[in-house]
């Protein structure tokens, strides 16, 4: 086993062991910040070029998916204001009972989400209206019944009792 050299102080006292584990951790944390200084004296070029890969590789991982977001928006939109017969979105449901409150809450929902999405591009009172399955009136004849708001209605159209 190998034994400590150092020599006794006059006075016939052993040196304390934590002054001695103290000498020794701050003269080996000087020896490795005195290395890595070296080291990355020869070294500091490639670690430049590689954070400066690793940076361009994040900003492009995190911008993709928000281009991809703002082309498909962007591409929605133009699609929609590109031509006249666009300008309006039709959504068909059917249900076999018919509730007010259904109808009004699928209103909001739709609503909402539209106007999520597409902004300002849409309207901010969606028209609504509610279409009854065409009827047999009579063997060649049919009705279909068609229920929206009066102050909405064109003025072509003509109401008959």
């Amino acid at each position: 086993m190998a034994q400590s050299t150092t020599t006794r102080p006059p006075d016939g006292h052993k040196p304390s062991r934590r002054s001695r584990v103290r000498r020794e951790t701050s003269a080996s944390a000087s020896a490795m910040t005195v290395l890595a200084l070296w080291q990355l004296r020869q070294t500091w070029r490639l670690l430049a070029v590689v954070s400066a890969g690793l940076l361009a590789a994040v900003v492009l991982v995190c911008a993709i998916p928000l281009y991809a977001q703002v082309a498909e928006s962007a591409g929605l939109r133009h699609t929609l204001e590109s031509d006249p017969q666009n300008m309006y979105i039709t959504v068909h449901a059917v249900n076999s009972l018919f509730s007010s409150d259904a109808l009004n809450a699928a209103q909001e929902n739709i609503t909402q989400e539209l106007q999520s999405t597409l902004g300002a591009t849409v309207a901010s009172v969606p028209d609504l209206s509610v279409q009854i399955s065409t009827l047999a009136v009579v063997q060649s004849e049919y009705m279909r019944l068609v229920g929206t708001d009066v102050k909405r209605t064109p003025s072509q159209l003509t109401l008959r009792q």
